[in-house]
């Protein structure tokens, strides 16, 4: 019975810290929140990045992506990997879910943002180990995209901005 008391007290501690975390990374300035939201997508590689490390699997490894993208010069490249894609996959994987799930069948936010993720994920196929990167990726961008997503707060915009910044630090390092 105490017991259950602790578990439901404990989760509503971590329930309203998530309410107030959303809360505040959405009314940060748009450069600290491109900023913040950016370094975010890249600490919740971190832990996967230890463990494999650690006791290396193969279902794990990292490797894919599209295997024609390094056959573009840097410009095209760029242009493609910084403006179009995420364009396309921010509407796709962020707007379109969440605005459907959450904002108008009113489900809550949590589900919404973990179906967006996994519809990212599962959009980056190439392996099983970047598919898990990508869905965890996606958690953070459709988190993000939530926090944002006030009016004026311009989430398509701010999202697919830090959506663009990754891919450009990737195609630069192709």
């Amino acid at each position: 019975m105490l017991s259950r008391f602790y578990l439901r007290f404990g989760m509503g501690i971590f329930r309203d810290s998530v309410r107030v975390c959303t809360a505040q990374l959405g009314r940060l300035h748009p450069v600290a929140f491109v900023y913040v939201v950016w370094i975010l997508t890249y600490g919740v590689l971190m832990p996967l990045i230890y463990l494999d490390s650690l006791h290396p699997h193969e279902a794990l490894h990292i490797e894919g992506g599209p295997d024609n993208l390094p056959a573009f010069s840097l410009l095209p490249r760029l242009v493609l990997a910084s403006f179009v894609v995420p364009a396309i996959e921010t509407a796709l994987f962020q707007w379109l879910p969440l605005r459907l799930l959450h904002t108008w069948l009113k489900l809550p936010s949590w589900f919404a943002i973990t179906i967006s993720a996994a519809l990212f994920g599962a959009a980056h196929g190439y392996s099983s180990g970047y598919m898990v990167f990508t869905s965890l990726i996606g958690l953070v961008l459709a988190w993000a995209f939530v926090a944002r997503d006030y009016d004026g707060g311009r989430a398509y915009l701010w999202v697919g901005v830090v959506h663009a910044l990754r891919n450009a630090l990737s195609a630069l390092l192709m």
